[in-house]
């Protein structure tokens, strides 16, 4: 009988929703970089790195100018790295020590936004600002690094050999035991949390409506996770950044 009544009521507000509810697609890029606090004084500078984005917003209105968003987004977390011709003293004297390095990291995630949304404008072109937490859950990572370390004196190479590795990524715990992570595997969080703001724009095509959206991604939580025993003074904390831009439709439910 319980079963019966939520049913009931469940079918009640979604009919009454109906009318208020649009639901879209939109597809496009987004820009991603990890900001580091780290204590590695020689820590390599991370730079952007660009990958694809695609999203199913549900837009629930609440009046003719506010809106509440939930979403279902596909993305990408990481980074690249660039170290070219970098020279430096080795611990014999006249020795150099060269390194020419290249390597990314990228995780997929599946996140889930909710934004509150302001709307302002015409019927036909409506305007909107947007902002609201996330929480994002890892599918797959991998990691990537090539290139050449040489050990130089008098303009002669002692030694040097290429660096080609690959890692896949293994979602643990902070505080997780070194054993846990081969030597083909690198350690990620499984979960992280962020903030997006944004606006667009909305253009009526009749019934559907064509989508331009634009968005600042702050990442709220560590995206990286520290070993069991790691002293205090040895750790850090990494945070992501991205900026998405992305087009797509929307399209209401029922009769408007």
């Amino acid at each position: 009988m319980k079963s019966n009544l939520f049913l009931l009521f469940f079918l009640f507000c979604a009919g009454a929703l109906t009318a208020q509810v649009s639901i879209g697609f939109r597809a496009g890029v987004l820009g991603c970089t990890i900001v580091q606090n780290s204590s590695e004084v020689d820590a390599p500078e991370l730079q952007r790195l660009g990958s694809f984005q695609a999203a199913i917003p549900i837009e629930i209105a609440i009046g003719q100018s506010f809106a509440v968003q939930p979403e279902i987004m596909y993305g990408t977390l990481g980074s690249k790295f660039e170290i070219l011709n970098k020279s430096e003293p080795e611990g014999t004297d006249g020795t150099l020590l060269e390194v020419t390095l290249s390597g990314r990291s990228r995780t997929t995630i599946i996140e889930v936004p909710v934004l509150g949304k302001l709307k302002f404008g015409s019927d036909r072109l409506r305007f909107f600002l947007q902002a609201g937490p996330s929480v994002a859950m890892g599918l797959r990572g991998k990691s990537t690094a090539k290139g050449v370390i040489r050990v130089i004196k008098d303009d002669k190479v002692l030694n040097g050999f290429e660096v080609n590795e690959k890692a896949t990524a293994k979602f643990v715990k902070n505080g997780y035991a070194a054993a846990e992570i081969s030597d083909d595997q690198y350690a990620a969080p499984r979960f992280s949390t962020h903030l997006h703001f944004g606006g667009g724009v909305l253009l009526q095509l009749g019934r559907i409506g064509l989508l331009f959206d634009a968005r600042y991604i702050l990442g709220l939580s560590d995206v990286s996770v520290e070993v069991e025993g790691t002293p205090q003074d040895q750790k850090y904390s990494d945070k992501s950044r991205r900026i998405g831009l992305s087009m797509g439709v929307m399209v209401p439910l029922g009769v408007r």
